[in-house]
């Protein structure tokens, strides 16, 4: 009895041996018989068309990278106009951002008849300011006192070496 084991072991691996191999050849000639009878058509490729040249001159046009005169004419004239007093003496409104100031409220002076704006810093500390202060670190000057807003406008750098004036607004923050 214990040698029919691996004698029946061994037959049926020859068996599922010789399954697999018939298998395998059905397969191939299948492949075969369709490699001989299948044709295939390849189109022949398109016809390439002529280039044509093109000469660009643009010796006598004007450059897209360039300013044109008339405006290098306004540039000039404008970096002479605009710039901050540099020689003017900072005021301690001058110490902080101008995005870290809010309007508390407004006031009337006395004497001129004047309205003027309580500020604070953002770090506790109040200010009254008037029209012509000079506020923020980019020498903002206060044009405009209104009850609810404050006018005012910046002279920032631009590059190369010039300045521009830019508008800005503190507005009331009103608390319930």
């Amino acid at each position: 009895m214990n040698n029919l084991k691996p004698l029946s072991v061994l037959l049926i691996g020859l068996i599922l041996t010789g399954c697999k191999q018939t298998e395998l050849s059905e397969l191939q000639e299948e492949i075969l018989n369709k490699k001989i009878n299948t044709v295939g058509f390849i189109p022949n490729p398109p016809e390439i068309e002529e280039f044509k040249r093109y000469n660009y001159k643009s010796s006598g046009l004007k450059s897209p990278f360039r300013n044109s005169i008339s405006e290098l004419k306004t540039e000039k004239r404008t970096l002479t106009e605009i710039k901050p007093d540099l020689e003017r003496e900072k005021t301690e409104l001058e110490e902080y951002p101008l995005g870290q100031y809010t309007m508390m409220g407004s006031i009337m002076s006395g004497s001129d008849n004047q309205l003027q704006a309580i500020m604070d810093n953002g770090m506790g500390k109040v200010f009254i300011v008037s029209v012509g202060d000079y506020i923020g670190k980019n020498n903002g000057i206060i044009l405009e006192i209104t009850d609810t807003y404050i006018k005012l406008e910046e002279i920032i750098p631009n590059g190369s070496y010039r300045w521009v004036k830019r508008p800005a607004t503190i507005s009331m923050i009103i608390k319930n």
